[in-house]
């Protein structure tokens, strides 16, 4: 539930910071680079206050220069002054002259090149990436720090799946898997299992046998889960590690499939010189071999008490132990020939289904050839008895 917790919550959090993300991109748009554009627009449009109706004005208001051109009592007005305005070289001209500095034109065309269109006009200034004193430039900073907090996050998670890889927190799905089953197996005996995989120490599980086994001992199993690919000496190191980390006198491994066992010699089940292997698949959840690879763990661990204390053990019980795990075995390849025969037997079923279904449309085709509208009878699976 806390890793379920935890996903859920990471992409919630993504989820979030995009969100705050686009709602400052909208918020800089209309506070900034709007209200910007609509401040500069009306800086020179505006009938009131804009510069270019205040120029229009000078010379088309009342006491503007049109005006007096076109006032008839006025000595300079149009009727006096045609010639001298429509010339070559009159002041009508020269007021719409582009070469001309003085002209409206000109200077029209100065003003816009200079706030709006020209490459370092305030506009295109205002609208720079690179300047952080822009309002682009500061969104463009915000922008960069969310990505920069997403991508942080991202290569987090991938830091923390390469290690996984490489240390006992790989698994840790299967190990919750186990956990129970281990646990069902080992009360009976009176045994105390413990989850120990989050210490990043050899060995996941430890059991502690029941302290009746052997009055006055202390008596441990140590046990590691796996669902990936290990060799045989790998298996020996993870055995031998487990053993001496938690002063455990047996080990075994638990693989999550078949397909990750080092050997067929081991598969389903078997011994290795610092312990037993044995296979719990986390699809099928068959707990046959791991409990009985735990009886055997366990039955190894007393052994190693009593010897330790110098008791000798006759031949005979290592002789049942290693006839035990080879009819383990047997059953293993037994219970795999079953499946196959039901999966084929399954097959032959649907065969033989599908063969009825076609043979009752030829037959319903051939009805209806004849011209017949009653439908054939239904055929009973049941056996029929006559008298």
């Amino acid at each position: 539930m806390c890793r379920d917790a935890a996903t859920i919550g990471k992409a919630d959090f993504v989820r979030h910071e995009f969100s705050k993300l686009k709602q400052d991109i909208e918020t800089y748009w209309k506070d900034e680079v709007r209200a910007r554009i609509d401040g500069t627009l009306k800086d020179f449009f505006d009938p009131d206050n804009g510069s270019f109706p205040q120029i229009l004005k000078s010379y088309m208001g009342e006491d503007g220069k049109l005006s007096k051109f076109f006032d008839e009592n006025d000595t300079r007005s149009f009727p006096h002054q045609l010639k001298q305005y429509l010339g070559d070289k009159g002041k009508l001209p020269q007021l719409f002259d582009e070469k001309n500095t003085e002209s409206v034109t000109y200077k029209l065309k100065q003003m816009l090149s200079d706030n709006l269109t020209g490459e370092n006009s305030i506009f295109i200034q205002k609208l720079d990436p690179g300047d952080p004193q822009t309002p682009i430039g500061k969104l463009a900073s915000r922008i960069e720090g969310k990505i920069g907090n997403i991508e942080t996050l991202i290569k987090g998670e991938e830091a923390v799946s390469e290690i996984k890889e490489q240390t006992p927190l790989k698994g840790g799905e299967y190990e919750d898997q186990l956990y129970p089953v281990l646990e069902r197996i080992a009360k009976p005996f009176g045994d105390v299992l413990s989850d120990v995989h989050s210490e990043n120490k050899p060995g996941d599980f430890v059991v502690t046998l029941d302290k009746n086994t052997i009055v006055g001992k202390e008596i441990r199993l140590a046990i590691d889960a796996k669902d990936r690919n290990h060799s045989l000496p790998e298996c020996e190191r993870v055995l031998d590690g487990s053993k001496k980390t938690w002063n455990a006198q047996a080990a075994m491994i638990v693989f999550a499939g078949a397909r990750f066992v080092p050997t067929e010699q081991v598969n389903p089940l078997g011994p290795l010189a610092n312990g037993f292997v044995c296979v719990y698949d986390k699809n099928t959840q068959d707990d046959t071999f791991l409990a009985a690879a735990y009886r055997l763990s366990r039955l190894e661990a007393v052994r190693e008490v009593r010897r330790q204390v110098g008791v000798v053990e006759p031949a005979a019980i290592q002789e049942k132990l290693d006839q035990a795990a080879a009819k383990l075995r047997e059953l293993s390849t037994l219970k795999r020939n079953i499946t196959d025969a039901k999966n084929a037997v399954g097959n032959l079923w649907q065969f033989v289904d599908r063969i009825q279904g076609e043979i009752f449309d030829l037959l319903d085709q051939a009805r209806l050839a004849l011209g017949s509208s009653k439908p054939l009878p239904a055929i009973s699976e049941e056996p029929t008895t006559t008298s």
